[in-house]
């Protein structure tokens, strides 16, 4: 018994190990916007940066397509863990937020993946309950909308696909195209 409570102790700290060179080669990257409209938010981008926002000012987040961590498809309301991710789940960017939900950051525009990381564990949030036709979402800092799927910092080499989101302030955005989330996938990265 003892034997085997050692022997699992040993596979998670291996494990820890691993996923922490693996952190270290891949250090993920900030994405940006190419024009006004829907922004392809891609599952292995650890921050994509989506529109202005200002304080106060509220806002309908629009969504469509879905992404995979590794072999788990998820829609942008993310994904309850499996056996092997609980382990992981309080070293997930969003902790207490399921796996590959939508999470948020308002930060200066063009922030570099550093300076984001340093942010996020103070100001990140987690965007799903916005998600649903007629909520609304209030900015709590004016800046620039940064959004990812909730994963741990160094997995995001093992995620695939990509979500379309539209952030527009309320008022403004056309009702018709208000997904449940669960639309089908957006097609591979170019």
């Amino acid at each position: 018994m003892q034997r085997k409570v050692v022997m699992r102790i040993s596979m998670v700290g291996l494990a820890i190990v691993v996923l922490s060179v693996l952190a270290t080669a891949c250090s993920g990257r900030v994405a940006r916007p190419g024009s006004n409209g829907s922004v392809l938010v891609w599952a292995e981008d650890r921050f994509t940066e989506v529109a202005t926002v200002e304080q106060g000012r509220r806002y309908r987040i629009a969504v469509w397509g879905g992404w995979t961590d590794w072999w788990i498809n998820s829609t942008p309301r993310g994904f309850d863990s499996t056996f092997m991710l609980r382990a992981f789940e309080r070293h997930r960017v969003l902790p207490n937020a399921k796996w590959f939900a939508l999470g948020g950051l308002v930060a200066a525009s063009d922030e570099d993946l550093g300076a984001l990381d340093e942010l996020v564990a103070e100001q990140a949030f987690d965007l799903t309950p916005f998600l649903d036709p007629g909520r609304l979402w209030t900015a709590p800092t004016s800046g620039s909308l940064y959004l990812f799927a909730n994963d741990v910092p160094w997995a995001y080499f093992n995620n695939r696909g990509a979500i379309e989101v539209r952030v527009e302030e309320a008022g403004s955005i056309d009702p018709g195209r208000v997904s449940d989330g669960v639309a089908s996938p957006v097609q591979s990265k170019q």
